[in-house]
């Protein structure tokens, strides 16, 4: 994505390197000539451009999915019915291609979406594993298996590793949950690791036997995380719903937490989901019940105001919020 973007004339002379052949004793100057990754500008430079697109053209689906659904080179959108999804696929590659950019490894729900497309615009050419149910990727860090629709996770752990805090907070820190859907998990391994803290242990010190039976009670249970799944569509297509989002909160002397579940009502069916969440490990230094009650209310709100961000634009109803 990067080298796609041409630097202007005048930004050219930042870019200059120099360069001596083995064989010549000459040192050469040469200048970039198009953006180059590492620099403090090759976001902005490589992100510009598609705003610019999104800006200028009247498609309002198609600007949408390039302003709010674009993760640097990852899209990640959607549609309503396969149709629709056609059509704002076909609106997403010529718009792109006009500007030198080549969107590929496409990857949907819909297999036949994916399969209209040329091999080499797949994220897999082999046709059968774009239409078995095991086939799976990851999508920003999260495993996606796109034919049952579900986001998963894998839990990967090392092998006769001696367990120290460097090790414990390596195989914590793989636990990759950006929505808080595993909190109740990662929650406790957080607080493991404030105990290591407190404990003064220096980073390659063997733990003693009651902690190290602790986190063993605990890493145990991390294969199991495996076994979760959870459906990528959280709302039904209706023209006729009541949405509500709804904001829980709550605090302990080890942690405070915040959590929000969308509700959705259409023709007097219910269906609630967990949308987010979030926890927070409690200070090493006492704080009391009540004030960490607060800091729990503070995260919600936080929360909540980042989800009705999220869902803002016009693709989305209007939810009522209850916190």
């Amino acid at each position: 994505m990067y080298r796609q973007v041409e630097l202007d004339k005048e930004d050219k002379d930042y870019h200059r390197l120099l360069w001596k052949d083995p064989n010549s004793e000459a040192i050469e100057t040469y200048r970039m000539t198009r953006v180059t990754y590492g620099t403090a500008s090759s976001s902005f430079h490589s992100i510009r451009p598609l705003r610019v697109l999104a800006e200028e053209t009247t498609n309002t689906k198609l600007r949408l999915s390039l302003t709010t659904d674009m993760y640097v080179d990852n899209l990640l959108t959607g549609c309503e019915d396969s149709e629709a999804a056609e059509k704002l696929q076909d609106a997403i590659i010529t718009l792109l291609v006009s500007a030198g950019f080549d969107i590929r490894k496409w990857v949907s729900s819909d297999s036949k979406l994916v399969l209209r497309l040329a091999a080499t615009f797949r994220e897999t050419e082999d046709e059968k594993s774009i239409e078995s149910e095991d086939y799976a990727i990851k999508t920003l860090g999260i495993r996606w298996n796109p034919n049952p629709d579900q986001f998963g996770f894998t839990v990967e752990l090392d092998k006769g590793a001696p367990f120290t805090k460097r090790q414990i907070l390596s195989e914590v820190s793989r636990l990759f949950d950006p929505l808080g859907w595993l909190s109740p998990t990662t929650i406790q391994h957080k607080s493991f690791v404030q105990l290591l803290w407190m404990d003064k242990l220096s980073w390659d010190q063997p733990l003693s036997d009651p902690i190290l039976q602790q986190y063993l009670r605990l890493r145990a249970q991390l294969k199991d995380l495996e076994k979760i799944s959870l459906q990528r569509k959280v709302l039904k297509p209706a023209t006729k719903s009541v949405f509500q989002l709804h904001v829980f909160c709550d605090a302990s002397t080890t942690a405070y937490a915040a959590v929000v579940f969308i509700r959705q009502e259409t023709d007097n069916v219910i269906e609630t989901k967990m949308l987010t969440a979030k926890t927070r490990v409690a200070p090493i230094k006492s704080v009391c019940v009540p004030r960490l009650e607060l800091c729990a209310a503070l995260l919600g709100a936080k929360l909540v105001e980042a989800v009705t961000n999220a869902i803002s634009d016009e693709r989305f109803p209007t939810p009522k919020v209850f916190a």
